[in-house]
């Protein structure tokens, strides 16, 4: 007795189906990565091609990410690697091109450390003469030394000034403005991992300050009179009428006045001031 079973055989294609796309979820701006493409089959599971693949990569956003035109994955591998620049903080998508797979597209985020910037400066100048300000540039408390620093400053001219952060992370600058007003300082902090910060302050510019003491300056022809008798003649006949009634409380005077002859110095104002008089 012949028995006949029939039963069905379903296979999967050992073909590649679709792509993986291996990166980091993050990457830091700055910074040379290495990316992985795998090919996979229907079942998700590696699949080894038989022929040379080239895959095809097209970046929204150049400016964010650089990589290839194109990767090749060579006969009897499955998987192809290269590097790429995270040039800048944003997002790029990425597309992923190859005859007989689907297209697939992934998003690959770029970020930037953010460095604390501080700008420090007086709020208020005096015209033509020069001040400074310092910038102060550190990432978790700690100096960053060798970044680039772009200066401007509107209204004033620039006279010396850093354009390298120093061991402390510190970059100073000195300028100078004739005319009194409002002037505008920014500094721009970039390099290396960091994305690029700026800080600024405004500075206002007050005119000279101007001597007062004018009385030094008043002819001694242009003080008033006072009943046809200049007051500086009146003034010495006055201390010395106050001195004579101290010293005689204190019985002192006497000697004093012989010592000093201030009798012959009152006598002679007074012939002075009783001339005047006359005149």
């Amino acid at each position: 007795m012949t028995m006949d079973t029939t039963f069905s055989i379903e296979g999967t294609s050992a073909n590649p189906n679709s792509i993986e796309f291996d990166y980091p979820e993050k990457i830091i701006a700055g910074l040379q990565n290495t990316f992985s493409i795998e090919l996979l089959d229907s079942q998700q599971v590696p699949a080894y091609s038989d022929h040379d693949i080239t895959i095809k990569l097209v970046s929204s956003d150049p400016t964010v990410i650089e990589m290839p035109d194109s990767v090749t994955i060579n006969s009897g591998s499955y998987f192809g690697t290269f590097n790429v620049n995270a040039k800048s903080e944003g997002t790029s998508e990425i597309a992923l091109l190859a005859n007989e797979i689907p297209l697939s597209k992934f998003n690959v985020n770029v970020i930037s450390i953010v460095p604390d910037v501080n700008l420090q400066s007086s709020d208020f100048g005096e015209s033509s003469v020069p001040m400074s300000s310092e910038i102060t540039a550190t990432y978790k408390q700690v100096p960053l030394k060798g970044l680039q620093v772009d200066w401007k400053v509107d209204g004033a001219k620039i006279q010396i000034m850093d354009s390298i952060t120093n061991s402390d992370g510190k970059a100073k600058i000195t300028f100078i403005d004739d005319n009194p007003g409002q002037i505008h300082i920014e500094a721009s902090v970039s390099g290396g991992l960091y994305k690029i910060t700026t800080s600024s302050k405004d500075v206002t510019i007050n005119a000279p300050l101007v001597n007062g003491n004018s009385s030094t300056n008043i002819p001694k022809s242009n003080l008033p009179i006072l009943g046809g008798i200049d007051p500086l003649m009146l003034v010495i006949p006055v201390i010395a009428g106050i001195g004579v009634s101290i010293f005689k409380k204190r019985e002192m005077f006497e000697e004093i006045s012989e010592k000093f002859n201030l009798s012959g110095i009152i006598a002679e104002l007074k012939e002075k001031v009783s001339n005047r008089k006359e005149n």
